[in-house]
Order: C-alpha cells, then sequence, then structure tokens
C-alpha cells in the first residue's frame, strides 16, 4: 500500500511555506522565467502565497476515486454494462482470455463527427495541410474516442501496474496511427487525460481520450512555429537545449528541476512552471517529434517513467486531479511539409496537478503571463524526497 497525506493542498502549502522558514535555503527574489519550449513567461513570487483572502473557492468534496467500489453497477465503463457505449475498437484481454483489461469506444459524444460519407470524399481529395487558414468554416469531421484504461472503477492510473500503464501508451499509439491511416486530412491527432472533477472529468472510471482532428489548434501551431523559429535561429533544437541545461544544472550541485530519468526519459519541473507540481516527460535524444512514430522500447521506457512519475504526485499530493496531455507535431503536408518537424520539435508529456492554488485574474488575462507561488526546484526535491518512499522505481 502506497503510503499517503490527508489534503493535498495542505501538504503541497506546508511544504512551499518551508521556503520562509529556511528549508536550507535563502530568501528567493522574485523572477520573471522564460520557458524557451514554449516561448510562455511566469512570474515567480512565493510572497503571494500569503495574500488574504476574502474570497475562498469551495470545490464539491468528491470521494477520492481510490476509495470507491471496484465496480459501480451504473457506471458505463464497468464490467457488465459494455452495452451501454458503442462497440469497442480495440479491446485488450488479460492473459486467461476471459475478461478485458483496456477498451477503446468511440466517444458517445464528440467534440467532432465521424461520417462516412465525408471521409470518402476527404480521403480522396485531402487538402493542403494549410489550405483551411483561408476558410470561415470547415466542417468538425474527425475522430473522438474514449480509453477505458481498467476494468476496475476505483484503479487510478497512478496505482496501477506496469503492464496496465504500457498498454495504454501502446494503445494510443495504435489508435493514432489508425486515424490517420482512415483519414488522410486529419492535421492533428491529441492524446490526453482529465482526472478529477477539478482537471474537467465528466467521468470518475480511469480513462483517457484520443481527438484526430482536421485542424492545427492555434496552440499547437504556435508551439510548433515557436521552436522552428528557434531553431532557425540558434541551430539548435530547442528541447534538447532545455535537457541538456536541466542536466547541466542538476550536475553543478545544489538546488535542480529534474525528478527522476533514465536512458530514453527526462522527468523534470520546467523551469518556468505554468503551475505547482507541473512536470514534463521528454524523450532524450530522439529525432521523432511524433508521437505515433516512437519506437517500441522508447514507449515501454515511457510507460514506466509515467507510472513513476504519477505515484510521486499521487503519495505526495493525496491522489490529485490532474491533466495529462502528451504533445505532439501536427500532421503537415504539402508546402508545411518541407520543415522537417523531427529537426525542431519533439514529442513530450505534461503532468499538471489540478491543486487549489491560484487562479487566472487580471494580471494573468492583460500580460498572458502566469504566477506562480512555487519555484521549480522547490517541487521537484520535494518530489525526489516522495520518490524515495515509492516501492517502485522507475
Amino acid at each position: 500500500m502506497l503510503p499517503t497525506s490527508r489534503c493535498a493542498t495542505r501538504v503541497a502549502r506546508r511544504f512551499m511555506c518551508a521556503q520562509h522558514r529556511g528549508h536550507g535555503k535563502s530568501v528567493r527574489l522574485n523572477e520573471f522565467r522564460h520557458n524557451l519550449a514554449t516561448d510562455e513567461w511566469v512570474v515567480f513570487s512565493a510572497a503571494r502565497q500569503n495574500r488574504p483572502r476574502q474570497v475562498t473557492q469551495k470545490w464539491q468534496a468528491d470521494e477520492r476515486l481510490s476509495e470507491m467500489p471496484e465496480h459501480v453497477s451504473s457506471c458505463p465503463f464497468c464490467p457488465g454494462n459494455e452495452h451501454l457505449t458503442p462497440p469497442p475498437l480495440l479491446t485488450n484481454m488479460d492473459e486467461a482470455g476471459r475478461d478485458w483489461r483496456l477498451r477503446i469506444v468511440p466517444n458517445k459524444y464528440p467534440v467532432v463527427t465521424l461520417s462516412r460519407e465525408s471521409l470518402g470524399s476527404v480521403n480522396d481529395n485531402p487538402r493542403e495541410s494549410d489550405s483551411y487558414l483561408m476558410e470561415e468554416h470547415v466542417n468538425a469531421f474527425g475522430f473522438h474516442e474514449v480509453v477505458v484504461e481498467t476494468s476496475k472503477h476505483n484503479l487510478p492510473l497512478s496505482l496501477a501496474d506496469p503492464q496496465t500503464v504500457e498498454h495504454l501508451v501502446h494503445a494510443f499509439k495504435r489508435r493514432g496511427l489508425a486515424m490517420m491511416e482512415m483519414d488522410s486530412s486529419l492535421r492533428h491527432v491529441m492524446y490526453f487525460k482529465n482526472s478529477g472533477g477539478r482537471a474537467g472529468a465528466s467521468m470518475q472510471h480511469p480513462h483517457s481520450q484520443i481527438v484526430g482532428l482536421p485542424i492545427v489548434p492555434a496552440e499547437v501551431a504556435h508551439r510548433q512555429r515557436h521552436a522552428r523559429e528557434w531553431y532557425l535561429r540558434f541551430q539548435k533544437n530547442v528541447f534538447q537545449y532545455t535537457l541538456d541545461e536541466t542536466a547541466r544544472q542538476r550536475d553543478q550541485g545544489g538546488m535542480h528541476r529534474v525528478v527522476v530519468e533514465d536512458d530514453h526519459f527526462m522527468c523534470f519541473v520546467p523551469y518556468a512552471a505554468l503551475s505547482p507540481f507541473s512536470l514534463w516527460i521528454v524523450p532524450k535524444g530522439s529525432t521523432s517529434a511524433h508521437f505515433h512514430r516512437a519506437s517500441t522500447e522508447q514507449l515501454s521506457s515511457f510507460a514506466r517513467m509515467l507510472r513513476y512519475a504519477l505515484q510521486c504526485l499521487h503519495v505526495g499530493l493525496d491522489e490529485p486531479d490532474f491533466n495529462l496531455v502528451i504533445r505532439s507535431a501536427a500532421l503537415e503536408t504539402g508546402a508545411m511539409s518541407v520543415y522537417r518537424p523531427e529537426r525542431y520539435f519533439r514529442w513530450y508529456c505534461l503532468i499538471v496537478p489540478r491543486l487549489d492554488m491560484g487562479a487566472m485574474g487580471g494580471f494573468e488575462y492583460s500580460t498572458g503571463i502566469q504566477s506562480n507561488s512555487s519555484f521549480p526546484e522547490d517541487d521537484a526535491a520535494f518530489l525526489r524526497e516522495v520518490g524515495q518512499q515509492l516501492p517502485i522505481t522507475p
């Protein structure tokens, strides 16, 4: 049984308040920090966590997922209720071949619509990758699938066995490839997980989602364009440069932001993290800009590190709600394909715990600069300490 505390926000705040009691460090000055890989600026001010609050944000007190029953009769994702979902697109069975371990089904409430008629015409006449930018209207045809990660209603991904997590990441790749094969007009495939009400989840049963889009979202286009411009200016991949600088700071001794690493990946708190305890998992020395092109060995390593990172957050922050996103390059064709995104971009995983700390306000909206009262070096030190208590290794 994993060790755990009683209150996520209380644990995190107690640790961060140790900064002001010394915690072996001098008092920190406020800083503006720049995330070179995303071009985002963040202001760090530890003093802001001590702001007086006359307005409090009350969240609905949900029962922890791990404390719920293993089976809920009304849950459409629990065994026995398979008839409540569309027929599965992919199913992983247990060793005996009797019970399923993972199911992927079409989302009954999709953000995009699967249309056989439109897919037939699109596949025959694929658009140029950027032609939709000249249009005010594009039909929202694509794919939206739900990955039911486990048959157990009360098993968060952080507590799942290694095989469950590995099945999940390999299933992501299989379905992403299948979407691209079925519709050559797709321009982006996104993989994400909302865990808990604070993270926007509408279902409690552990699940993830895969969405194939006919457009490149502005956020994705901006990140990729920034990485391309950075590469053209400095002749370096900004993601590899970020990994090198993060490792260099660690190797110099003292405070650093690395939580854990192996031969294939580094898990760290970004230098300009947008919120407390945010984690990036980035491939090392990879030439792959697209998640679906990751090798089997790389995905197995990623699954181990992902499980370890989620367990650190689960134990250290008392099973927090979180968002998980795998950021992959756009599916460029035509004129845009000459840029070869593998030169300047890299797929990576972002995990953001949704703690009751801070919110978007006037400063953030008017400047586009996020504020964070928790310094990344302190967050990483805390998670490394938690990791030492875990019965697993990445």
